[in-house]
């Protein structure tokens, strides 16, 4: 009978210590108003509080499970050190206050421009958070980490950045009237399958998504200016339409790389500039439209797009290194007229490619190294004008392709009507003139600028030292034995 009666007392005795309370505080004095902190599972609080109460309850109630701060007014405080603060605004809920706490739930003060620290809350246990209208601000990894999160619900408020990074739970997020995603907000949200009320969005900042492997659609509203850096890394995006986007100018590097569910894109019209590898690594891409505002295919932007099968880029003008590297699908390429350079490893690995259609082409493009690396060149038709055919069997790696002209019906280039032929080896040009002795040579770049003049010794060659000359396309124009002329345009 005397065990029953002292283990029923000690039951009674944990009950007793398990509490809901509400309490109508003033700042700095909730220690004094809760004899024991530790039993407290439910706390309302109204009146005013500051940054030495907030602290307490994250330190000192273990077992608190809901907190509701909606109509107390948060208070300055200004005192003693307190985890390394000895100063806090009004309207602040301090860095740090509930981090790793046990609390599920919590509603926070519905008035006052409320600002909430760094990390307030990261690595809490709560359930949901809805962020209320009057908040302003969220520090910097305000929630982060938090592992049974499930669902957000955002108003306006500035991001801090970080804000929900690594919170794996989290599945549904709805942004209400939020203008801008920050920095790594939800990186590495693997379980975020839903984000809703994208339509005010503006900014989708550096690395947003960044590894939201489950996300596999996303509405890209009217009001979108800007995508950064890696902004959509690594998710289960399936199609990125941003059409809709017409102020949007830019995209950030590695925007979407390493998408590999991603099979379609479509661009908006007036986007001018795509960062390096925006698209790399998308392996399923199977069409890619560059918008004509965009005159630059930069670096690694669809490097391994294995599925990749048409590519339409009218406006472009560069092609940067390791652009197209592995995009083995592609059998058709059409250069645009003004495609100038074409850089280091652009075409790499291409290896599914038949014909490349040059004849819009004004001039051979300059190439860096080894771009066609891999590429079965010889089997590769290469369509040229008739005036560049020349040209293009005299320039490095052009050479080695099928050159065929523009005119030609059957397929076979009609032979020029130029007496001229030339090639380089390394800096040095040389000149043939096919049965005629060469009397004087005269060497212009693409704008017309004459580099150097020479005479011939009486042969049918010459050769020219090009050392020095910045131009890497030159016009040939040869004085013949007989008082003719003959011009030849070629590519360094």
């Amino acid at each position: 009978m005397t065990r029953f009666l002292t283990v029923f007392l000690s039951l009674a005795s944990v009950a007793l210590h398990l509490s809901a309370i509400d309490i109508d505080c003033r700042a700095g004095q909730l220690h004094s108003l809760v004899s024991a902190p530790s039993g407290v599972t439910e706390l309302r609080l109204t009146g005013t509080v500051d940054a030495s109460d907030l602290l307490f309850i994250g330190e000192e109630m273990s077992s608190l499970r809901t907190l509701d701060l909606s109509a107390t007014h948060i208070a300055a405080y200004q005192g003693k050190p307190l985890n390394g603060i000895s100063t806090s605004p009004q309207h602040t809920i301090v860095q740090g206050a509930f981090a790793a706490s046990p609390i599920k739930a919590v509603s926070l003060p519905n008035s006052g421009p409320i600002r909430i620290g760094d990390f307030a809350f990261a690595g809490s246990a709560l359930q949901s958070i809805t962020i209320p209208t009057n908040v302003v601000m969220l520090g910097q990894g305000a929630f982060s980490s938090c592992p049974e999160l499930t669902t957000v619900k955002l108003s306006s408020a500035t991001s801090g950045g970080y804000v929900f990074k690594s919170c794996h739970k989290l599945s549904t997020v709805d942004l209400g009237n939020t203008t801008t995603v920050g920095e790594s907000d939800f990186a590495d949200c693997t379980a975020l399958t839903s984000v809703r009320n994208t339509a005010s969005l503006t900014t989708i900042d550096r690395a947003a998504f960044d590894g939201c492997t489950a996300l596999e659609s996303f509405d890209f509203g009217k009001q979108l200016r800007t995508v950064g850096a890696s902004a959509f890394h690594h998710t289960a995006l399936k199609n990125a339409d941003l059409r809709q986007a017409s102020q949007l100018h830019s995209l950030g590097d590695w925007a979407f790389a390493d998408n590999p569910e991603l099979t379609s894109v479509s661009l908006p019209d007036g986007l001018d500039t795509i960062g390096k590898g925006a698209f790399f690594d998308c392996r399923r891409l199977e069409n890619f439209t560059l918008p004509e505002a965009c005159t630059t295919l930069p670096d690694y932007v669809l490097k391994d797009a294995f599925s990749l099968n048409t590519i339409d880029f009218a406006g472009l003008e560069k092609i940067n290194g390791y652009a197209l590297k592995g995009a083995s699908g592609v059998g058709y390429l059409t250069l645009p007229e003004n495609v100038d350079s074409i850089g280091d490893y652009a075409m790499e690995g291409m290896t599914g490619l038949s014909e490349i259609d040059a004849t819009a082409l004004g001039h051979v493009p300059t190439l860096g190294e080894k771009v066609w690396e891999n590429v079965n060149t010889q089997d590769v038709v290469l369509k040229a004008p008739d005036d560049l055919i020349e040209p293009f069997k005299a320039a490095a790696q052009w050479q080695d392709f099928d050159i065929r002209g523009k005119s030609d019906i059957n397929g076979v280039a009609n032979p020029t009507t130029s007496s001229l032929r030339g090639r380089f080896d390394g800096y040095t040009l040389l000149i043939e003139a096919v049965g005629y002795n060469i009397a004087e040579v005269e060497l212009y770049d693409a704008s017309g600028m004459m580099l150097t003049k020479l005479k011939g010794d009486a042969s049918d060659r010459i050769s020219i030292d090009t050392t020095g000359m910045a131009t890497t396309l030159y016009l040939v124009r040869c004085v013949l034995a007989d008082g003719t002329t003959a011009t030849l345009k070629l590519a360094r």
